[in-house]
């Protein structure tokens, strides 16, 4: 084949063979053999020039607008359902947030209200505690003055008897010692001659047998009365010493109670009020009591000792 046979210029017509446009059944090259019939550059260009004259045509463009004016006519009716629908959505919601509105003002009221109760309460309450703190401390104060009073009063009283016991006691060994003077000079002033001498000789040694037996009774005695004083002036002082101790407990329990109460009322934590079991009145009286009983007992044990 010639080179100007490959790009020789030919012009497409229906007359050439394998053409689709041949429409003969005789014909071995026309298209009507072919089950799915070829399509040419031709059947395009003329379905494009067919579809061009269809296009603008007169009654396509009416369908065409008619079938879109359906279209927004329904778009239109679907938006307004739509709209209508939004608008009763809003005018409940609108209803809703307005008596949730009512509901969260009224329980802002109420909450409000129960605040200043609570803040009121709370005064009254530290007003009480502090009312009653302050009785407690002028109780306390009250009860330890009377115990200190009536301890220095037993004391002074135990003090007494102790001293007059041992005044006793000297008096007593005082007397013994004169009487052992006295007898003495008896003894001197009896003559040698006398018709009885064996007597007088055992009176004399009966008698200062009996001195002797007394005197050591009352040194016994004496020693004794200093011992149990001793012993008291011991106790006392340790009773001293404890009452001393429990005053300071008493007093570091109450610093305590009170930095813990302001610590409570600091962090807004609410606390029982203690209320007391006695009044100050049976308190007083009980201790008391206790006084007399053992002012009693002390006095009975002096009174066996004596």
């Amino acid at each position: 084949m010639s080179v100007s046979a490959d790009f020789s210029s030919d012009i497409f017509n229906k007359d050439l063979p394998q053409s689709s446009l041949i429409i003969d059944r005789s014909n071995s090259r026309s298209g009507a053999k072919f089950h799915n019939v070829p399509r040419t550059l031709f059947d395009e260009i003329g379905r494009e020039f067919n579809d061009h004259d269809d296009l603008f045509s007169w009654k396509a463009l009416v369908r065409r607008l008619r079938e879109e004016n359906a279209s927004l006519l329904s778009t239109i009716q679907s938006t307004r359902d739509e709209l209508s629908q939004l608008l009763n959505d809003k005018t409940r919601l609108e209803d809703i947030v307005t008596s949730q509105e009512d509901t969260i003002h009224s329980l802002q009221n109420q909450l409000d209200s129960i605040m200043i109760e609570r803040e009121q309460q709370k005064q009254q309450v530290e007003a009480a505690a502090a009312a009653v703190m302050t009785g407690n401390d002028e109780i306390d104060q009250y009860q330890l003055k009377k115990k200190e009073e009536d301890t220095e009063q037993l004391d002074g009283v135990l003090h007494q008897q102790e001293h007059a016991r041992l005044n006793n006691l000297f008096e007593r060994k005082a007397q013994l010692i004169e009487q052992q003077r006295d007898n003495e000079k008896e003894k001197d002033n009896i003559s040698p001659l006398s018709p009885f001498p064996t007597y007088h000789t055992e009176q004399r040694q009966r008698e200062r047998s009996e001195h002797n037996s007394s005197t050591d009774r009352l040194l016994v005695a004496v020693h004794e009365a200093q011992d149990g004083y001793a012993i008291e002036r011991e106790r006392r002082i340790e009773l001293v010493f404890q009452k001393r101790y429990l005053m300071l407990v008493n007093k570091s329990l109450e610093s305590c109670e009170s930095q813990t109460l302001e610590y409570l009322k600091e962090l807004g934590i609410p606390h029982n009020i203690r209320q007391p079991s006695l009044s100050p009145t049976s308190k007083w009286r009980a201790c008391f009591n206790a006084v007399i009983a053992v002012y009693r007992l002390r006095k009975l044990i002096s009174g066996e000792n004596e």
